[in-house]
């Protein structure tokens, strides 16, 4: 059995030493009269540690205590104002005090025993969320976007989803080009407009500049594009999962469906690889089965990767 080191607790005041199992001790943070108010005997006193930090602990009125195993708690508690609230598991209770100065007073007697491996006051720590959570974006149908949010009008979480509100106070793609390799994108589509302005756009079918969509129908490029970066929290339409980020629309396809041959495809998967570190191919073969890349295409995406 290992018996805890006495404690020199002397008389309860300003400062407190608790076993928590070492011996830490506080100083009370705040100036006046010792706590009393409505909430009665759940009144906090804040403190801080003697270790340096200024961050408020608050004590309660409550005691946590764990004692050696087969100690006496009749016997610990002989002289204890404090009363029992719940064994929380073996040889550990919770015990209650009159408020918090005495469960401090109790505690810091408490740790002074042998038989005593923790004893403290109940605590509120010092702790918080260490990265912000973006506020709920006014675009009208995030609402539908469960694969980035999914959760009830009450905040319940329903299912899985990307958790992109705690990701976007540290990073939402500023600064970042995705590539969309598709059927074009509509440039000037409120939702994109400012993420594809001035970006490299290129079709590589018709060996033009023209980042637009190949004809009247084809949305999906659009689409795949709003998925990834479409404007958030500008009251129009959705956001994107990286709603800062910049959009180049890469062509592929013609107007018949039809796709670039294999030079074309070498030059697409290459093709400004020192800015554009993302691209999206949300396209396949159509043929009954996986079909590797050609010769040409491997050396596109090696020199992408290389270079």
């Amino acid at each position: 059995m290992t018996t805890a080191a006495p404690v020199d607790a002397g008389p309860p005041g300003n400062r407190f030493i608790f076993r928590e199992p070492s011996l830490q001790a506080y100083r009370v943070a705040e100036a006046g009269p010792r706590l009393q108010s409505a909430m009665g005997a759940q009144a906090w006193v804040s403190v801080v540690r003697d270790d340096g930090g200024d961050a408020p602990f608050k004590l309660g009125s409550r005691v946590i205590l764990r004692t050696q195993p087969g100690a006496a708690l009749d016997s610990l508690l002989a002289d204890s104002s404090l009363t029992m609230i719940e064994t929380a598991a073996p040889n550990l209770y919770v015990l209650q005090a009159a408020d918090a100065w005495a469960a401090a007073a109790e505690a810091q007697r408490l740790s002074a025993h042998p038989a005593v491996l923790i004893c403290h006051p109940e605590m509120k720590r010092p702790i918080k969320l260490h990265r912000a959570y973006a506020p709920y974006p006014n675009d009208p149908y995030f609402n539908q976007q469960w694969h980035l949010e999914y959760r009830s009008n009450n905040g319940a979480r329903l299912g899985p989803d990307v958790n992109a509100r705690a990701a976007w106070p540290s990073q939402d793609g500023a600064s970042t080009i995705i590539a969309v390799v598709d059927e074009g994108v509509e440039l000037n589509h409120p939702d994109l407009q400012l993420a594809t302005a001035g970006m490299p756009h290129y079709n590589f079918y018709a060996g033009t500049s023209n980042g637009g969509p190949i004809s009247p129908v084809s949305a999906h490029g659009t689409a795949v594009a709003g998925l990834a970066a479409a404007a958030g929290n500008n009251g129009i339409g959705v956001s994107g999962v990286a709603p800062g980020a910049h959009v180049a629309s890469w062509i592929i396809f013609d107007f018949g469906g039809d796709v670039a041959a294999d030079q074309q495809l070498r030059d697409m998967f290459q093709y400004h690889s020192n800015t554009v570190p993302i691209q999206n191919h949300s396209w396949s073969f159509s043929y009954p089965q996986q079909l590797a890349p050609g010769p040409l295409e491997e050396i596109g995406i090696s020199n992408a990767i290389t270079f």
